[in-house]
């Protein structure tokens, strides 16, 4: 199955045109919710494959990104590989410390703090989200250069994270879907 055929035109169902302000704060006339595509079965199928194969050409068996917009991904990305009998864990990065319990801010199962994380989420404007989990990671001794987006706006977010030693791998680009 070709995996980014399948799952662009359900992308572009969810584009919105018109004023919208996104989490940058800034305006933008072209918006994507990609939670409506991550939270369907089909499009966390293509999406897991996609990015479970971006996993196995990079080598790496952690994935992890910033709650909300990359709980649904790293979730579609463990089953895919679960079916497939491939072993990947998974870190979910809270916006917060917990103020309660083990006041953690990153969740899952252990993990040796000598992986590559690789980071995801649904949409990168600036690329603020995948910075703050990336803030987090590292300041816990994880090592992440890489990050996979569904859609990349291209409006800065490549640039900024190579600032920060981060390649960005986007599945689509804006230019791609219009």
């Amino acid at each position: 199955m070709d995996f980014k055929k399948e799952l662009k035109p359900l992308i572009l169902d969810v584009v919105i045109r018109g004023q919208v302000r996104l989490s940058s704060g800034k305006i933008s006339d072209f918006y994507i919710d990609g939670r409506k595509v991550s939270l369907t079965s089909k499009g966390a199928f293509c999406i897991g494959n996609l990015i479970l194969d971006i996993m196995d050409a990079l080598g790496l068996s952690v994935i992890s990104g910033l709650t909300l917009g990359a709980d649904p991904i790293i979730s579609a990305v463990l089953c895919c590989a679960g079916m497939k009998g491939i072993d990947i864990k998974g870190l979910i990065v809270r916006k917060e410390r917990k103020s309660h319990g083990q006041g953690r801010q990153i969740e899952g199962p252990e993990i040796e703090k000598k992986e590559e994380v690789l980071l995801v989420d649904d949409v990168a404007t600036t690329g603020s989200s995948i910075l703050k989990a990336t803030e987090v990671l590292r300041s816990e001794g994880y090592r992440v250069s890489k990050a996979v987006v569904m859609v990349d706006r291209q409006e800065g977010a490549k640039e900024r994270l190579a600032q920060f030693g981060i390649e960005l791998l986007p599945i689509f680009t804006k230019e791609e879907l219009l």
